[in-house]
């Protein structure tokens, strides 16, 4: 199953937590809830597809926008992406942050989510 996680670097209400921590996060907007950080879902969800995660530090991927740093634990040519650009091929798990808080900026992120979604192998 593809799974594309967008979060905001900014969001106080659910933060993505830092690259590679698969450390819990903690909202910041004056509530107390704690959420599993972005890094270890998206290693969750590779290593369910077979991702070949082994310790190594997600790689990035060029989604053609310039919005959002995009990284991927999927980046193998036996999982039909080798490290190209958008519309060669897709990973089956990304994970992209952008500079924005809790909501959506769906001005440049419909365009990703529908390229994501149309690039996976049929």
């Amino acid at each position: 199953m593809p799974v594309l996680v967008i979060t905001g670097t900014h969001d106080m209400t659910v933060p993505p937590g830092t690259w590679e921590s698969t450390q819990h996060t903690t909202t910041s907007d004056g509530n107390a809830y704690h959420y599993t950080g972005a890094a270890a879902i998206v290693r969750s969800w590779g290593i369910a597809d077979s991702c070949p995660y082994r310790g190594k530090p997600a790689a990035s991927f060029d989604a053609g926008t310039t919005q959002a740093d995009c990284r991927t634990y999927c980046g193998d040519d036996a999982h039909g992406w080798s490290g190209g650009k958008a519309g060669v091929g897709w990973p089956n798990v990304l994970d992209c942050r952008a500079e924005m808080g809790h909501s959506y900026e769906f001005s440049w992120a419909w365009k990703l989510i529908l390229d994501f979604f149309d690039g996976q192998s049929r």
